[in-house]
Order: C-alpha cells, then sequence, then structure tokens
C-alpha cells in the first residue's frame, strides 16, 4: 500500500519500492525533499516504512534539516527514554571503525512473551513491561556501553572492548537481571529475555551484517537457551517467532 501524508502541497504519495533497504531509502529522501515536505511530517511518514529504510532516510533529512526539535524526536525514543536506532547506529558506526584489536559484540535483547502479555494485561499493561526491561538495561550499563531502543519488544546493546566468551557472559549477565525484576503493577508475573550475541571476531565491522547475525541468534535463543552466541554459517530460524 502506498504510504499517505497530509501536508502542503494537500496529499504526498510515496508508492511501494522494490530493492535493497539503501536503494528504497534513496528513493524515498528524494521524494520528500522534492516534494517540500517539512521535517516533522516527514519523520512521522518514515515511522510507517520499515526499520532499515527508515533510518536511512533519517540519517539523511536529518543531516539536511538542523532543525533542533525534529533532531530530538528522531533520536530519542520517547515512550521508553532511550536513545533511538538513528541515535544508535550513528554512534557505533564511528566505534566500529576503530576495528578494536580486543574485539567488539553487539546482543540483540529481545522480550519473551509481550504478545501473551499484551493479551492478559492490556498494552498499556505491555508499555508497563517494556519500561521496566528498558529501565533494567540502562541500569546495568557499563562504562562504554551503547543501549538503544529500535521497536515494540526489541533492543539493541553494543559492548566494546571485549571477547566472545565475555561479551556471552555480559549477556547472561543481563538476562539474569531481568529475570529478578519485580514490576509493581504486576507482582508475581514472571520476565525474561531472549539475547542473540553477535562478536566481531566472527562477522566483522560492518553494522548491518553484525545487526543481522545478531538477530539470528536471538532468534535462536528463543528455543529456551535465551543466550546464544551467532557463529558463521548460523541461518534464521524456519520457524520464526511471532512478531508482534
Amino acid at each position: 500500500m502506498p504510504h499517505r501524508v497530509k501536508d502542503n502541497p494537500p496529499e504526498f504519495i510515496i508508492p511501494p519500492i522494490e530493492g535493497a533497504n539503501i536503494e528504497r531509502g534513496e528513493a524515498v529522501f528524494a521524494q520528500l525533499l522534492e516534494a517540500s515536505i517539512v521535517p516533522e511530517r516527514a519523520l512521522e511518514l518514515v515511522g510507517s516504512l520499515d526499520p532499515a529504510t527508515k533510518d536511512f532516510v533519517l540519517m539523511h533529512f536529518v543531516g539536511q534539516h538542523k532543525h533542533c526539535h525534529f533532531r530530538r524526536r528522531a533520536l530519542h525514543s520517547g515512550k521508553l527514554d532511550l536513545p533511538s536506532e538513528f541515535a544508535f547506529h550513528e554512534r557505533v558506526i564511528g566505534r566500529l571503525s576503530e576495528q578494536v584489536r580486543a574485539g567488539e559484540a553487539m546482543l540483540f535483547v529481545d522480550v519473551d512473551g509481550l504478545h501473551a502479555f499484551n493479551t492478559e494485561h492490556s498494552h498499556r499493561g505491555g508499555d508497563v513491561l517494556l519500561r521496566a526491561v528498558a529501565k533494567c538495561l540502562h541500569d546495568n550499563i557499563r562504562t562504554g556501553d551503547l543501549l538503544a531502543h529500535i521497536q515494540g519488544d526489541e533492543y539493541l546493546f553494543f559492548v566494546p572492548g571485549i571477547s566472545r566468551t565475555q561479551a556471552v557472559e555480559r549477556a547472561n549477565f543481563l538476562s539474569a537481571k531481568v529475570s529478578v525484576l519485580e514490576i509493581t503493577e504486576f507482582p508475581g508475573v514472571p520476565v525474561s529475555v531472549s539475547i542473540g550475541v553477535a562478536h566481531t571476531g566472527d562477522c566483522g565491522f560492518e553494522y548491518e551484517a553484525l545487526k543481522h547475525s545478531a538477530d539470528i541468534a536471538m532468534h535462536h535463543a528463543k528455543d529456551g537457551r535465551k543466550v546464544v552466541l551467532f557463529t558463521p554459517g548460523m541461518e534464521m530460524p524456519k520457524r520464526k517467532r511471532h512478531r508482534h
């Protein structure tokens, strides 16, 4: 379906665009500029696009428009009071370019059972759960770590200067911290996360490759292992979990 946004001009339509994320992002970005869409409306429009295309458009649009309010909205996930993936992406790219010899890791964190939780406790209750997990993760950041909220029940951790073994230990530590969370509004309700770990020693220093590998490992962690390290050749499970 085309994406529409009311603006001046009255109606702006982006038709479905095929191709790789960067190609789609370039096409959307070009159309936004040609139609003179103001930054705030552009932010609303790209919110309905897939995350990778959205991040590409934001990265270029924020570079064109220095409006403080627009930058703040693009760089921050307001609901959970965490940096957005766009802000995370900018900072991680800089870190990866240094290619630290000790290695670096990306952790893809996903809250377990959010769909069922929302069904039982409502989406407002789900927001309470997500904020509690976000605070727990934020409270356990080390100096140099980076944390972001991607979307829904997903978070990214970037951990610099760390070995594979240490990265898995770090993921297990975070998983354990979340598992003992007590949410005041929902006493006794268990909370858990699944974490995929990707290390630059296996995935290289490209952001998308590292994130995709961590995502694959996270889906394997959904089988009950809770923490899985990506290894070369690992593929996405055939039965991916239900997307919320």
